[in-house]
């Protein structure tokens, strides 16, 4: 099948056009209702809604099972509710608490079926069921819905998607497809305690700070939640079909539609890119970098010899969902302090920092700070390091650390070169020579 013809064929699908008649009125938020970046998380756009409490995020989505689904397939119609919740807690980089749900069906043999998948999915993932509406009545429609509840201390959303970063894929291509739909199956005969290990990299690939944004692939197939993770941000992507893992054997029309029990869309720095990579692979996951995010607002797709543009969101909306002029008008980066990279009183940083105690040959000590985590890859509590060292590892790392800040809000972290020159200007007070050693005795995350 030609280019054209395959984008012509997925953009025609019945899951990408349900997609789209999400299309309503929940984009006309006032701007005056975002006086910080925890304002945008509650937004429509990802698949969860974060809400800050205290030190960490709460967490709310919630899945509707397609009628005929719940109808036909009861028990993994139940399955799958959980399954695609816990998916969508985890893309926010979060971890699944507790779900309830609701349902109605005919008779009550199919509803046992019905909860009796929810339950075994529960099982699996460790998610608490705890409460839910029952509804059995002959001439109901059968219907499902199951909401669920989780926490993150770090969030990856589709709001920090920006021109530049990477776009990966991770995919589990141990499945096979459930007969008569799109859903590739990868949790059968597998051990619970390694479909939630798979789950958890998502979380842990938030706290390191290895990627900005993720989403989980929903019933659109590849290419319509990739338009998901773009079009909060009115974003556009360089995409190369033919870096997507893939069964040799599936032929591309039916790939690209799957909505598999795993898998993943990233967005990450291309530096961190080999990082998770790996941190995928160490799970049995295939994972690929398959494009880079734009500023065009099309999605430019190749495979093969052949380029062709899927989709402009500047000529048609997908979902509706598109924040872009809102953001630029609500400036909500300007609730960061850009004269150093902390946040104000009024808002909240969704980077990690660090603070991290010197030891100088003389016995003082000073704490200096990092605005983000990634300085744990140059320097270590407890170890000392002769001069040249330090400054080498201690200038790396602020350097790297201020770049993310600029990646991740736009402007650099003068807070961290600061830091740097205060580094600098104690080495040349103390008049320390090649022969010194500093300490590293504390490091602590705030």
């Amino acid at each position: 099948m030609m280019l054209l013809d395959l984008l012509t064929a997925l953009k025609n699908t019945s899951a990408m056009r349900s997609k789209q008649d999400i299309q309503h009125n929940a984009i006309q938020h006032s701007s005056t209702h975002l006086h910080t970046l925890d304002d945008v998380y509650a937004l429509p756009a990802d698949d969860t809604a974060a809400i800050r409490m205290g030190e960490q995020y709460l967490l709310h989505a919630c899945e509707g099972m397609i009628p005929n689904f719940v109808a036909n397939h009861p028990y993994f119609a139940g399955w799958s509710a959980v399954m695609a919740n816990v998916s969508d807690i985890a893309a926010m980089g979060g971890k699944a608490l507790t779900v309830v749900n609701s349902y109605w069906h005919t008779d009550a043999e199919n509803a046992e079926q019905l909860i009796q998948g929810i339950q075994a999915a529960c099982e699996v993932y460790e998610v608490k069921l705890v409460g839910g509406h029952t509804n059995i009545q002959a001439d109901f429609q059968p219907a499902l819905a199951v909401a669920i509840q989780g926490v993150a201390t770090q969030l990856l959303s589709v709001f920090h998607v920006r021109t530049g970063q990477k776009i990966l894929v991770a995919l589990n291509l141990k499945g096979k497809f459930h007969p008569d739909t799109t859903y590739w199956k990868c949790f059968e005969n597998v051990p619970a305690s390694l479909l939630r290990t798979q789950l958890a990299l998502l979380p842990e690939i938030a706290e390191q700070g290895l990627a900005y944004a993720a989403r989980d692939i929903s019933n659109a197939g590849i290419l319509g939640s990739l338009l998901m993770l773009l079009e909060a941000t009115g974003s556009g992507a360089k995409i190369d079909l033919n870096n997507i893992p893939k069964p040799q054997e599936i032929e591309w029309l039916k790939w690209l539609q799957i909505f598999p029990s795993y898998g993943f869309l990233l967005t990450a720095d291309q530096e961190e890119c080999e990082d998770i990579i790996e941190l995928f692979a160490s799970q049995d996951i295939d994972c690929a970098v398959i494009g880079e995010v734009t500023d065009s607002g099309k999605i430019e797709t190749q495979l093969q010899a052949e380029q062709h543009i899927f989709w402009d969101f500047q000529q048609e909306s997908f979902t509706g969902l598109n924040y872009q002029q809102m953001l630029k008008q609500c400036d909500f980066f300007s609730i960061f302090n850009r004269n150093g990279c902390k946040a104000t009183d009024t808002g909240a940083a969704y980077m990690p920092s660090v603070n991290f105690t010197v030891k100088w040959p003389n016995g003082e000590t000073g704490q200096y700070y990092s605005p983000s985590t990634v300085i744990y890859e140059y320097l270590n509590s407890g170890q000392d390091y002769a001069l040249d060292d330090f400054l080498k590892q201690v200038e790396n790392g602020l350097n790297k650390a201020s770049d993310r800040v600029r990646m991740r809000y736009g402007f650099a972290c003068s807070a961290a070169m600061d830091n740097l020159a205060t580094i600098k200007r104690q080495i040349n007070i103390l008049g320390l020579t090649a022969q010194d050693r500093i300490e590293i005795i504390e490091m602590t995350n705030e």
